[in-house]
């Protein structure tokens, strides 16, 4: 009767958890670098959607998750947000991180914090001087760019910490100044004011799922929606810089954002509430010229589609949660 049991349990457990799929990157660099069970595999990160990362953005494969914490945090210190970061090109194919209801009645409270940007470190943990190649480019070069945020500090504004946090090359990519300081810098302001005005309060007290990445897809104006432009030149072409670092411009940037929440059903009431959620996303071409940012939101399905690479399977940037792709909101400006 015991190995019964033991059998029983046995074959429940798999069947609840589920394999780790394709997609799946490693979560960091220590958890994900031992030989995985058959049985168990690690959990994402509380930052995502129904708990499932994003399925089917080109080349993820290559990236490593980078739990993003603080140099002086005590080791059980919980992580602030996520990073999938392309070591090939030293940028992140993007940022996960949320705003929860008691974060979002804090946005605001805190200013931008006078901290330095914190290079990525190497498989042995040695910083790689990334920060050099951005001084480089910027100073020697001439380049209107700027270390641009994927997770912004600003929609973080609610804690200090959760701002330094932010600062990490590992959260950044070459940005104009045209985007980061102009349109891009709008709509961030935008998502802070729904998060605390909208999402996270009253009976809804939902929490705000964010992504936030880059693309080697361009978009331009198309009949009734954007259209994918993969013609469009890099913005700035250099990517080889002193002491061996390589830095690459992305043509694009993007954020997709889902509000989840639970309201009463109309049957059982708060004993079965029902899940809601609603979404929103933008894209915009990374240029000098203003008038190619093409800076346009639109829904989910729509971004999913340009970062999708001709001739693979779609993107599915919130497979854990289906209503997050079907209804689809305007930020209030």
């Amino acid at each position: 009767m015991l190995v019964v049991q033991i059998y029983f349990f046995a074959l429940i457990a798999a069947l609840i958890v589920p394999p780790l799929s394709s997609s799946q990157v490693s979560e960091s660099r220590s958890k994900w670098t031992r030989t995985r069970r058959w049985l168990w595999s690690t959990p994402p990160p509380p930052f995502f959607a129904g708990d499932k990362r994003p399925e089917g953005l080109p080349d993820i494969s290559r990236g490593t998750e980078i739990e993003q914490k603080l140099p002086s945090d005590p080791p059980n210190t919980p992580p602030y947000f996520v990073s999938v970061f392309d070591a090939t090109r030293n940028i992140p194919f993007y940022s996960a991180y949320k705003v929860t209801p008691s974060q979002a009645v804090g946005i605001g409270t805190h200013n931008r914090p006078n901290v330095n940007w914190r290079n990525p470190k190497d498989a042995k943990g040695r910083g790689i001087p990334v920060d050099a190649a951005y001084r480089e480019a910027i100073n020697t070069d001439g380049q209107p760019l700027s270390r641009g945020h994927m997770n912004p500090s600003g929609i973080n504004s609610f804690d200090i910490d959760f701002m330094k946090a932010t600062f990490t090359l590992t959260n950044a990519a070459p940005q104009f100044e045209t985007s980061n300081s102009g349109p891009w810098q709008t709509f961030e302001g935008r998502i802070s004011k729904y998060a605390r005005s909208t999402c996270g309060v009253g009976s809804r007290s939902g929490t705000l799922y964010l992504l936030t990445g880059t693309s080697n897809f361009g978009l331009r104006p198309g009949g009734g929606k954007p259209v994918q432009d993969t013609t469009i030149p890099l913005p700035y072409t250099r990517i080889a810089f002193p002491r061996g670092v390589t830095l690459v411009t992305p043509r694009a940037v993007w954020t997709a954002g889902c509000c989840v929440w639970k309201e009463p059903g109309k049957i059982f009431g708060s004993w079965w509430p029902r899940k809601k959620a609603e979404s929103f996303a933008v894209m915009s071409n990374n240029q000098q010229d203003r008038r190619l940012l093409h800076q346009t939101e639109m829904r989910v399905t729509d971004l999913e589609a340009l970062l999708t690479k001709p001739g693979s399977p779609g993107v599915n940037l919130f497979p854990g949660d289906g209503n997050c792709r079907k209804n689809n909101v305007i930020l209030p400006p």
